[in-house]
């Protein structure tokens, strides 16, 4: 009776654990990214805003909205180009990783896969 108690809670903390790392991902928080023009903040924000600071020098430069379903994510800018770009992205290594579906905004979508440390 043990054993099947001990196997039953282990495929529990399984299934748990893996729907908290596949489907629990969140980018909610301050993120860091180093860019051959310098280093640059973004803060996903829980209500669905995000604040960018380029240079990281506490001014922000640009905000915008974002909101995910699953593994996408859809973010888009209050100004300047304000078309939606969507994403891939999730958490690797205690990194958020963003990987480009689909944006016309030339100055935000990178050309591949980036990693934002946490800030």
């Amino acid at each position: 009776k043990i054993h099947t108690i001990m196997r039953t809670l282990m495929v529990l903390f399984f299934f748990l654990g893996f729907s908290a790392i596949s489907f629990g991902q969140s980018p909610e928080g301050t993120w860091l990214i180093s860019t051959p023009d310098g280093d640059w903040t973004v803060n996903f924000k829980a209500d669905g805003s995000f604040a960018v600071d380029i240079g990281v020098d506490g001014a922000i430069d640009l905000t915008g909205k974002w909101w995910s379903e699953g593994t996408k994510m859809t973010v888009q800018n209050d100004a300047g180009c304000t078309e939606k770009g969507v994403y891939n992205f999730g958490m690797e290594n205690g990194q958020l990783w963003m990987d480009p579906i689909s944006d016309a905004c030339t100055d935000r979508n990178p050309t591949q896969k980036v990693y934002f440390k946490k800030g």
